[in-house]
């Protein structure tokens, strides 16, 4: 054993299949194993190993001793960093790298600042436990997610396991903790009834009213909503260019202006950047949601039922994709990043499904207040006959 202590070699096999099993050991006492066969370069050796063996110890040995004498601690705003710089070198999202940075910052804040602390998998448990989904213009944040609790945890592992890939770490630290169970749960809808009731010109004055029009016809969020503004729609192409600076994604969007939207809005438009919510009508987002209940419940007599203004961006998208317009289309519009959000919507498609059907919906298009295809044809019928 030509290396001393710290690295063994065990012969094992013989004849064709003699190899020589390498074990490197570091001072906290890890090991790293690997076998390697002789070749005719140790054709004359008269010593246990190989010298391709030899050299990946070296190299193992040399790592551990690195290890060994770096700083006590590795920071894990440090290791993001390193992390979000490779993700972006190797064309990843500008999203998921904005997501990389914001967990790990949001990690550091809580506690878990020292990568090589012993206590890495209790804080994050921890955090994890009272994480909450906090959205720009939210007074009260809600309790994350499961799904969204897993996430971070997983932004977190992969954040680790480079730096254990790089050797800077002996194991993942947070590879120890749980991941939370997520239980699917269908979102209860708006009924076609209700939206039709939501956006009928009776309640045009009512201070909620243009938030349900805005939320009915663009799917977009409540903080998006609000600071919608009259400059950001393109009549001539017949969108609302959504800048990323009022997207939760911080990714522009692009959102058609539904038929029915337009005729809405042409008659209130202004030529400046005002805000298309009439301004002082909501303060913040949760704001935004206290008005659109009051709304829904004392002028649309319509139940709550837990249903507030992103409820419509669910019902908006499932309406659409009821209609047959393509899920990556649905998804472009509302401004979901990743594809298998659209699961849970592709789902509660089938609520609509059949009336869209029945009345003839065509793709793309929502007829809330007009008279839909197939009822339009059957009055004319009805009056010919």
């Amino acid at each position: 054993m030509p290396f001393g202590d710290g690295v063994s070699i065990v012969r094992k096999g013989k004849g064709a299949r003699l190899a020589y099993l390498y074990r490197v050991y570091d001072a906290h006492g890890n090991r790293r194993a690997k076998s390697f066969r002789r070749t005719d370069v140790d054709a004359n050796r008269d010593h246990p190993g190989t010298a391709e063996g030899d050299a990946w110890a070296e190299r193992m040995r040399a790592q551990a001793t690195l290890r060994g004498a770096v700083a006590a601690k590795l920071p894990l705003a440090k290791a993001a960093e390193s992390y979000a710089v490779m993700a972006e070198g190797a064309g990843l999202s500008e999203s998921y790298v904005g997501i990389v940075r914001n967990i790990a910052a949001r990690a550091v804040a809580a506690g878990i600042a020292d990568l090589r602390a012993d206590d890495v998998a209790m804080r994050t448990a921890a955090w994890l436990a009272r994480l909450t989904a906090a959205r720009p213009g939210q007074r009260t944040p809600s309790k994350a997610s499961p799904r969204l609790k897993n996430k971070a945890l997983t932004v977190l592992r992969t954040i680790a396991q480079q730096q254990v890939k790089e050797g800077r770490l002996d194991r993942n630290p947070f590879a120890a903790v749980r991941r939370t169970k997520e239980v699917a749960t269908e979102a209860k809808l708006f009924t076609i009834a209700e939206l039709r009731t939501l956006v009928r010109d009776v309640h045009a004055k009512e201070p909620g009213w243009m938030l349900a029009v805005l939320g009915i016809y663009t799917g977009q969020r409540s903080e998006t909503l609000r600071c919608l503004t009259w400059d950001m729609i393109d009549w001539d192409r017949g969108r609302i260019n959504v800048p990323g600076a009022i997207v939760k994604q911080d990714n522009p969007v692009r959102v058609p202006l539904q038929a029915e939207l337009a005729e809405l809005l042409a008659p209130r438009a202004q030529r400046n950047a005002s805000t298309i919510v009439p301004a002082g009508t909501v303060r913040d987002s949760d704001h935004a949601n206290e008005v659109f209940t009051d709304y829904l419940v004392a002028t649309c007599k319509i139940p709550r039922e837990n249903r507030g203004l992103h409820v419509l961006r669910a019902s908006h998208a499932s309406l659409l994709i009821a209609t047959g317009t393509p899920p990556t289309i649905v998804q472009t519009s509302v401004g979901w990043t990743q594809a298998q959000t659209m699961h849970r919507y592709i789902r509660a498609a089938e609520d609509y499904r059949d009336q869209v059907k029945d009345e003839g919906w065509p793709a793309d298009d929502l007829y809330l207040r007009r008279d839909p295809p197939q009822a339009a044809q059957r009055r004319t019928r009805n009056g010919a006959a």
